[in-house]
């Protein structure tokens, strides 16, 4: 895989720290990839009825929270939209001119453990859909602080 991520250690901290909740079902994960071990992640898992989302922060669950169905989490878990095999910006020159953020890493998993859309992108130049991609960022963000700089945080 690209970008210095390792699929393994990905799925490594989802089986710690998500696997009652992904086993047998449908998730898919979005971490923000931060220097050293300042690592977000969000896993989201297809529940009957709802969707169960993981924040995880440097290999520590933070929260677990309940989100009601909605247009853009129905779209995220239709395995249709997604590529098969991994990409990275080396796939998509036309967004390699101006990636911005930090990389972030990302993959649908059916409950048969098929991989869809793994991909690795800068966090605003997304290689899944647009509204999935930015919905995904913005939860991630909003729940681990895991764009805002620790300097910034100290202050609140």
């Amino acid at each position: 895989m690209g970008g210095g991520v390792n699929r393994e250690i990905v799925f490594s901290v989802v089986e710690k720290h998500a696997s009652n909740y992904t086993e047998g079902r449908n998730f898919l994960v979005f971490s923000i990839l931060g220097e050293g071990e300042n690592k977000s992640h969000l896993v989201v898992v297809e529940e009957d009825g709802f969707y169960r989302e993981l924040f995880i922060r440097n290999d520590s669950l933070i929260s677990v929270q309940i989100r009601e169905p909605n247009d853009t989490l129905k779209l995220a878990f239709c395995k249709d939209i997604y590529h098969t095999g991994f990409k990275d910006l080396v796939d998509f020159p036309e967004k390699v001119a101006h990636p911005a953020g930090n990389d972030v890493y990302f993959v649908f998993v059916d409950k048969n453990k098929n991989l869809y859309g793994e991909s690795i992108a800068s966090a605003f130049a997304p290689m899944i859909n647009r509204d999935v991609h930015f919905y995904l960022l913005v939860r991630i963000a909003r729940n681990t602080e895991s764009m805002i700089p620790a300097s910034r945080r100290s202050r609140r």
